[in-house]
């Protein structure tokens, strides 16, 4: 199958003999058809080459010599998240790349998220079944669980709306690290399309006598001041997190939104502790 290119960089040159290819499999060692495979730019994370998976093996070509994001996803599994250098007329064979089922219906599993330690060391509080946690709370259990989906979680945090999107962030002690890359103490944030309410047997309002932003004893001085609110949704994260240097001592991180933050949350509903909702 003949990938589709979608942006061409004019400062590069197409190599008609570079290309990426690998083989894909589940966990089991089947091989599988109509994953996803996107190359991506690492400065803008703009998809630069895309195909599919075809009896378990996929080849972009032709490709310009350059560094990239893999991602290969397919409903069901959890995304792949890689990073490449393809140099002039070089052929980078990515190997056998195994993927993981997802089971975002599991906090607990027979592959677990976390484990029972994991969560009695966040002594996370629970409202109505909901896990409730910081930002700076999640990214802690983020950097020893690599977990894919969570949901049904609540996260506080201080809110930041920028015209390129909003985000959740807080001052943590410690920062997830990739090599010598530092991730945004940050957690992306995305409207749930066509979900307003929570269902169930509760309302969100339910929930707000419930929820507090952290006092400020238990807070970083830089954050006392800040717009705290509480959001409601799936929090989502790469299994894997990606960051590669970019030029200049910058590092490029394939993250979400515009600040490149290690997680997002899909979002339903939320409320802004400083205002009456």
């Amino acid at each position: 199958m003949r990938p589709l290119l979608l942006v061409f960089l004019a400062a590069s040159v197409v190599s008609a003999s570079s290309s990426v290819q690998g083989t894909v499999v589940d966990s089991t060692g089947r091989s599988f058809s109509d994953a996803k495979v996107r190359l991506l730019n690492p400065a803008d994370q703009k998809v630069l080459y895309e195909t599919k998976v075809v009896q378990g093996v996929f080849r972009i070509e032709p490709v310009a010599p350059q560094s990239y994001f893999v991602s290969i996803q397919l409903i069901g599994f959890r995304e792949y998240a890689a990073a490449v250098s393809v140099g002039q007329d070089q052929s980078v064979d990515m190997g056998r790349i195994a993927m993981r089922f997802e089971r975002p219906e599991e906090w607990i599993g027979g592959e677990p998220l976390f484990s029972a330690e994991d969560l009695a060391d966040a002594h996370l509080p629970t409202v109505f079944g909901y896990r409730v946690m910081t930002v700076c709370e999640y990214l802690k259990i983020r950097s020893v669980a690599p977990l894919s989906y969570v949901l049904g979680v609540i996260v506080i945090g201080i809110l930041v709306q920028t015209p390129q999107g909003s985000y959740l962030r807080q001052s943590c002690p410690e920062s997830l690290r990739s090599g010598d890359y530092s991730w945004p103490n940050a957690i992306a944030l995305e409207e749930y399309p066509g979900r307003r309410s929570i269902g169930g047997r509760v309302d969100w309002a339910d929930f707000l006598p419930h929820l507090s932003r952290p006092s400020a004893e238990e807070l970083d001085p830089r954050d006392r001041e800040g717009r705290w609110a509480a959001f409601l949704g799936t929090l989502q994260t790469r299994g894997n997190l990606v960051a590669i240097p970019c030029g200049s001592g910058q590092y490029c991180a394939y993250g979400y939104g515009a600040i490149s933050a290690p997680a997002r949350l899909l979002y339903q509903v939320w409320h802004d502790f400083g205002e009456k909702k």
